[in-house]
Formats: C-alpha cells, sequence, structure tokens
C-alpha cells in the first residue's frame, strides 16, 4: 500500500468546529509524574477521508499514522493501532475533549488547535 503524499493532505479549516487542522495537548499521567504534550495532525484527503498522525514531543519520537480516523459531528474517534492507543471526544468550540486510552488505563486529553501551523 502506498502512503498518500503530504501534498494531497489539506489542514485547511473554516471554523473552530471543521475537525482538519494541527491539534497540541497534554497527557498528565500523575501516577509515574509524567507530563507528555502530543501533537496531532489531522487532514482531509481528496476522497473525503480523514487522516491523522500522531507525535509524542516530549518522547522525540517519529509520526505515528492512526488508522483508524472516525467523526461524527461532534464526535471524534482516533486509534492507533501500532501503539495500542486511542483516542475518543467530542469537538466543541474549537477543542476536542475525551480521553486517551492505552494499556487497559484511561486519561483526560484536551487537544486545542495549535495556531502556529
Amino acid at each position: 500500500m502506498t502512503r498518500p503524499s503530504r501534498r494531497k493532505k489539506d489542514y485547511s479549516y473554516t471554523g473552530p468546529n471543521d475537525l482538519p487542522g494541527h491539534w497540541q495537548g497534554t497527557l498528565d499521567v500523575k501516577q509515574a509524574g509524567v507530563k507528555l504534550r502530543l501533537a496531532v495532525n489531522i487532514a482531509k484527503m481528496p476522497d473525503g477521508k480523514f487522516s491523522a498522525t500522531m507525535i509524542s514531543l516530549d518522547q522525540g519520537g517519529a509520526e505515528i499514522p492512526a488508522n483508524t480516523v472516525q467523526y461524527f459531528p461532534p464526535n471524534v474517534r482516533l486509534e492507533w493501532g501500532a501503539i495500542g492507543g486511542s483516542f475518543n471526544g467530542k469537538l466543541e468550540n474549537g477543542k476536542i475533549s475525551g480521553a486517551w486510552r492505552q494499556g487497559g488505563g484511561a486519561l483526560p486529553l484536551v487537544l486545542e488547535r495549535d495556531r502556529t501551523q
């Protein structure tokens, strides 16, 4: 399977409740005393479907492509099979608020649009 080229990905948005864009949030892993900043990039593809990647800014990793991106306004579901993680949230007032699930645990996560992109 070929990977879609970056230039076909559309990150533009026209309002606060449009899903495409560059988003950032922080996972507060209290039991480990760690805060992890995440960058989530969501693009609209030419066929109308969505594509997403995630980067853990504090762990220095590479972009991880999501294998599932579902958007039934206002509900958002993103899944990363490679790391066994998922995010379920609601897009309201320009923020996606929900829960990150990985390894049997759940943590609150709020993604806000990164306006520097």
